[in-house]
């Protein structure tokens, strides 16, 4: 007849049907995205040392009757491009005492390696020993260098 169309076994329900696949292949594609897409980079750290402000070489021994400003300096060799990273910085005494800490967010990281450094100014009364110095984000240690305060000779076993 004229105008009589068959459905083929289509009725009304088909289109509901076909809309709802439809999205369960799409929620399972960003489902599948998102567990595969790679994360915002975190922190590690490649190696660090000891110096004063000026030298660029490793210093082993810090005398505090001279009270040196420390530098330690890390390089950083994964963090997220384009922002600052936030980190700590905590110079502890022999017996286990942090004696001073550093806050700080760097400046937007823009390449990789990335050195950053914090800085301590000896006092001239620090207990001698071995002192350790560490830089920590959100909780966890990046690096962490001992070093050696005192006279050089005295430290080494030397002295008068």
């Amino acid at each position: 007849m004229f105008g009589d169309e068959t459905t083929g076994g289509r009725g009304p329900g088909s289109a509901v049907l076909a809309a709802g696949a439809v999205l369960l292949v799409c929620a399972g594609g960003w489902l599948a995205w998102e567990r595969l897409r790679p994360g915002p980079a975190t922190l590690t750290a490649a190696r660090g040392r000891l110096t004063l402000a000026e030298e660029a070489g490793e210093q082993p021994v810090f005398a505090p009757r001279e009270s040196p400003e420390i530098w330690y300096r890390v390089v950083l060799a994964e963090a997220p491009l384009g922002t600052p990273a936030r980190l700590v910085g905590e110079w502890i005494d022999p017996t286990g005492r942090v004696v001073q800490r550093n806050a700080y967010d760097t400046r937007p990281i823009t390449h990789l390696p990335w050195e950053t450094h914090v800085r301590f100014r000896l006092p001239a009364d620090a207990v001698s020993g071995t002192w350790r110095v560490r830089l920590v984000s959100a909780e966890r240690d990046l690096h962490s260098l001992p070093f050696e305060v005192g006279d050089a000779a005295a430290v080494k076993g030397g002295g008068p």
